[in-house]
């Protein structure tokens, strides 16, 4: 296996309490080689010691990693784009600072996309955590709610629903990864999701849990989520969406209607 493989994008906002429990959930991966991985943080200017935390936890690692602050607070999309950039691995798998990867996350993944050579988009089940959970491996009576996706992605039913069915842990081959849209500030997930689908990425879901999702721990995406433009932004990047995905129907329909006439 060649070094480097594996990136995994970390984004961090006042995170100081949780980031080096998200990092230990990336040093205890099992099956997987170490050194095969790369780990990339992006603090976003916090006014904690997040930066610092994070610095002291990955100088005592083994792996490759990269540091990164920024000199000013941009969001996580500006965040999610700078660890992109910066990545080496062919495989990106991102982490919120104060989640956690399962043990098994890392190498499912790979094995996905080594088995699967035209899938681009990997996602899987999740479970949500205790804000107050304490190291990188979740006790059962920390673990609040098990999501399972329930069916495998479909871009028409996921533009319809208006619903995020994809599971927390997304993974994309660097070859076909998108940037995110740094113009919103809610629903940037789903919106990068919506695109993927429509630029024809093929998608695989792992049903097991393999990412956790700490719940209200604060920061930004949390604060934005409580005001009510977040139904606003939510609506518009499904209603673009479904509007794209009308125009491209449209054009095909025009295509075909061009080569059956000659």
């Amino acid at each position: 296996m060649k070094k480097q493989e594996v990136s995994i994008l970390v984004s961090v906002y006042n995170k100081e309490h949780y980031i080096q429990d998200a990092l230990a959930s990336i040093a205890i991966q099992r099956n997987f080689p170490l050194k095969s991985l790369e780990v990339v943080v992006v603090d976003d200017n916090s006014s904690d010691s997040s930066f610092e935390r994070a610095r002291e936890f990955l100088d005592l690692e083994d792996f490759s990693y990269k540091l990164i602050k920024a000199s000013s607070t941009g969001g996580s999309s500006r965040a999610r784009n700078i660890l992109m950039k910066k990545a080496k691995g062919k495989i990106h798998i991102h982490l919120d600072g104060d989640d956690l990867l399962h043990q098994d996350c890392v190498y499912e993944i790979y094995h996905v996309f080594q088995q699967n050579p035209c899938v681009g988009f990997v996602y899987s089940d999740h479970a949500s955590i205790r804000g107050e959970t304490k190291g990188p491996i979740p006790r059962p009576e920390q673990i609040l709610k098990i999501k399972d996706s329930k069916s495998d992605f479909d871009i028409r039913g996921f533009l319809r629903n208006k619903h995020n069915y994809v599971g927390h842990v997304k993974a994309v081959r660097a070859s076909v990864a998108l940037p995110f849209d740094e113009d919103i500030p809610y629903a940037e997930d789903a919106d990068w999701i919506i695109r993927h689908g429509l630029a024809g990425v093929d998608f695989f879901h792992i049903p097991e849990v393999l990412y956790y999702w700490r719940r209200n721990v604060g920061g930004l995406s949390e604060e934005f989520s409580q005001k009510r433009e977040n139904d606003y932004w939510h609506n518009f990047v499904f209603e673009r969406g479904l509007k794209e995905l009308e125009n491209k129907k449209h054009k095909t329909r025009e295509n075909e209607f061009i080569s059956d006439s000659k």
